[in-house]
Parts: structure tokens; C-alpha cells; sequence
């Protein structure tokens, strides 16, 4: 049975998979700030066991593992392998690395002064994470987080504004055929010189 994530937690990544006979679980952040946090959280919410106590967090090389209570041995653990893991909001310290991507969803986009739309999905990549804005007439838009035309400073009035973005930035939306690879890798790049018919052959 799936319980449903209390309405004041932010998902913040996946269990990945078992680690060790004792129920370790690897962790799998949605971004720097969630992998930053995961250690300093004294509990967590997973939807198949609902709310469980850290019991401990351990580092392997690059990555975390998670030991929660009752979550004691390899079977148990298997269990909830690509399960979402959620945090309270109120558990989660200031974040020192970037922004809560789940924090991001339902945030304005205002485009030097003017409104573009409502986040309603964030890609993460390793280069760059892609913000997904859909607007009134339901067109998607793609918005490199990272860019250095991206402010995040009035997060806190839940907006994102965007100064003085490449032309063309937002002539270009989601359902065209870009390469969003190439926008993550590049938050400058003019779309309006990407080929749309590069990828249909």
C-alpha cells in the first residue's frame, strides 16, 4: 500500500539499491542541496512504510547510505528499492548547496518584468538542471536553472525572474524538436540556431 507524502514534505530523491545484510539502501539526492541534508535529517517519509527514523547515514566514496528503523535486514530493504524518499519541510536545514528542487514547483517565471508561466517539472542533469514552465495557453517552455540570467532571489515570494535571457530563449518551446541536451550543457545557447529537423531523420 502506498501512503500518501503528508502535505509539509518535499521529496528529495530515490533509494537505490541495497547495501550490506543490515537494510542499507543507497540514497540518490534529486541535487546537491538534497544529498547535503540527508545526513542532518532525524527522519524521512517513504510512501510503501510511511514515516521511519535515520538511524544512521553512511558515506561510500561518492554516494550515501541510509539505514532506517525497522528497515533492519537485506529483505526487508529490497522492498523499497526505487521507492521516493520525502523530508519535512521543517527538518530541512537552509540549503548550502543550490535550492530543494521539489521547492521550485509552482514557482512564477517573470522574464524581465513580465510573467512567462508556473514551473511544473525539474529535470536534473549533471551539468544543468532544466526547469519545465508551462504558461496560461498551456505552452512549455525550457529554462536553464544554473544561467547566470536565473535569479533566485525572491524564491522566497515564490518567483523566479529571468534578466536579460538570450533572444529567443522562450520562441522555442517544449514540444519542438531541440536538443534539451544541448541547452543543459549550455545555458547561452541561442535556440533560435538549432536545426528542428537535426533529430528526425
Amino acid at each position: 500500500m502506498q501512503l500518501e507524502p503528508p502535505a509539509n514534505t518535499l521529496h528529495i530523491g530515490t533509494l537505490g539499491k541495497t547495501f550490506g545484510l543490515k537494510g542499507g539502501l543507497h540514497f540518490y539526492g534529486l541535487g546537491a542541496a538534497e544529498d547535503a541534508a540527508l545526513s542532518q535529517l532525524g527522519r524521512v517519509f517513504v510512501p510503501t512504510i510511511g514515516e521511519r527514523k535515520v538511524l544512521e547515514v553512511k558515506a561510500k566514496g561518492n554516494k550515501q547510505v541510509l539505514f532506517l528503523a525497522r528497515v533492519e535486514h537485506i529483505d526487508i530493504a529490497r522492498k523499497l528499492v526505487n521507492q521516493p524518499v520525502y523530508a519535512y519541510a521543517d527538518d530541512l536545514p537552509t540549503a548550502a548547496e543550490g535550492v530543494y528542487t521539489d521547492a521550485l514547483l509552482g514557482l512564477h517565471v517573470v522574464v524581465d518584468g513580465e510573467p512567462l508561466g508556473e514551473v511544473i517539472e525539474v529535470q536534473t542533469a549533471s551539468s544543468q538542471d532544466l526547469l519545465i514552465i508551462a504558461n496560461a495557453a498551456g505552452a512549455e517552455y525550457m529554462l536553464p536553472l544554473q544561467a547566470d540570467y536565473v535569479s533566485l532571489a525572491d524564491l522566497e515570494d515564490g518567483i523566479i525572474r529571468v534578466i536579460d535571457p538570450p533572444e529567443g530563449l522562450f520562441n522555442l518551446n517544449i514540444d519542438s524538436h531541440a536538443d534539451s541536451d544541448n541547452l543543459a550543457a549550455d545555458p547561452n545557447i541561442d535556440p533560435e540556431n538549432i536545426d528542428p529537423e537535426a533529430n528526425s531523420a
